[in-house]
This record gives C-alpha cells, sequence and structure tokens, in this order.
C-alpha cells in the first residue's frame, strides 16, 4: 500500500513539472542596452525653438505576459520618462515616455500632453511598432530602419545609430512623418517630430546625457 502511495506522489511530481510553463527573459543584449533606472536623465536641445529639455526616468516595473496559446509566460520591462522644460524660471512638464522590453522586442509610445504650436493643451500621442533588437536594416509601408553608423550631434559623436522612420497607416493620407536616431549606449540621440494635423514639428538634439542601469 506503502508503495502504491509513493508511485502515485510521483506521478504527480512528475506531471506538475511537465506542465510547467517556461518563462523567457528579456534577452540579454536588450536589457543590458536599454534597461535604464532612476537617476538616468538625457538633456535634450529642441533645435527649432531653442529649448532646452530634460528627459528622466522617473520609475521602472517588472511584469509578465503570456506568449502565443499561453504555452508560456515572458518578462516585460517597463519605464517611465518624464520630460520637462528646464530653460524656463519655473519647470514645465512636457508630457511622458513610456517604454516596454519583452524577448528581443523594444517598443515606446510618447504622451506629450502640452507639445503642440497651435493649442498649449492639445495632446499629442503616439505608439510605435516593436523593434527586433538588435536593430536592423528593414522596410515597410508604416514603418522602416536605417543603419546610420556613426553620427554626430551637438559636437557630440556617436557609434552604431540606427534611424526608425515612422509614418501613418499606408493609404490614408500621412500626418505623422517622425524620425528616431536610436543608440543603444545613450538611447535616442535625437528625435524628429512631425504632425501636420496636430502642428507639431520638434526636432530634439541631445547635449548631455548620464545613464544608470
Amino acid at each position: 500500500m506503502l508503495r502504491i502511495f509513493f508511485l502515485f506522489v510521483t506521478i504527480l511530481f512528475l506531471g506538475f513539472y511537465s506542465c510547467k510553463i517556461e518563462n523567457k527573459p528579456v534577452e540579454s543584449d536588450l536589457k543590458s542596452a536599454f534597461n535604464f533606472q532612476p537617476g538616468t536623465y538625457w538633456i535634450y536641445k529642441e533645435a527649432l525653438s531653442g529649448a532646452i529639455d530634460s528627459f528622466y526616468v522617473s520609475g521602472s516595473a517588472l511584469t509578465s505576459g503570456y506568449g502565443q496559446h499561453r504555452s508560456y509566460t515572458y518578462d516585460i520591462i517597463e519605464e517611465y520618462i518624464i520630460s520637462e522644460r528646464i530653460d524656463t524660471p519655473v519647470l514645465v512638464k512636457n508630457g511622458s515616455w513610456y517604454l516596454t522590453m519583452q524577448l528581443n522586442e523594444f517598443n515606446f509610445h510618447i504622451d506629450m500632453e502640452f507639445m503642440a504650436n497651435a493649442v498649449n493643451t492639445d495632446e499629442y500621442l503616439n505608439y510605435y511598432d516593436f523593434l527586433a533588437f538588435p536593430f536592423s536594416k528593414y522596410r515597410d509601408g508604416k514603418d522602416s530602419i536605417d543603419v546610420a553608423g556613426t553620427y554626430q550631434v551637438n559636437g557630440n559623436s556617436f557609434d552604431n545609430v540606427w534611424v526608425a522612420h515612422f509614418i501613418d497607416q499606408p493609404g490614408t493620407p500621412s500626418f505623422t512623418n517622425d524620425y528616431f536616431y536610436l543608440s543603444k549606449d545613450v538611447y535616442m540621440v535625437r528625435m524628429v517630430l512631425n504632425d501636420s494635423l496636430q502642428n507639431i514639428h520638434k526636432d530634439y538634439q541631445l547635449l548631455r546625457w548620464h545613464i544608470q542601469k
């Protein structure tokens, strides 16, 4: 009887581990490149207006999601970035960025509540599709990646820079025409935002930065 009991327990034990769902972490190179911690900041000059803006990591979190048919789970690293104009007597919040990383995919969206030139309370919200890391050159109807190699801005030189270009959905009037110059060393070297519908035209160029990982 005792032998039957132990056999039953063994079967349950093996069944539990055979059904255990695999968890997949964020790919190590991607995590190494963009896993920024609070204390990280970037200072940009907006070239069209001359304004100086600070972008800083306000927080980060580790969550999880389910893969196809819930056959596995995966880690999601979330980062929250606040933007403020700092060359005014009083700090002026511009909006926020939200970054996520999962597997080998990198995603971000921008929520700039006070960016519009025409109406100061207009909201600019845009999502940018997943980019597989390491970034590689590709092109489709909505977005593309080009390899810029060495890129210089404000007297700083950066190696291994990729240029991500995003427009609206193919077949529709294209109001959005945004460019992001991405570096695995400092994240965003330059970002050019153009939205003719909301009259937004910004050219943020990196001045200095402090990276905390």
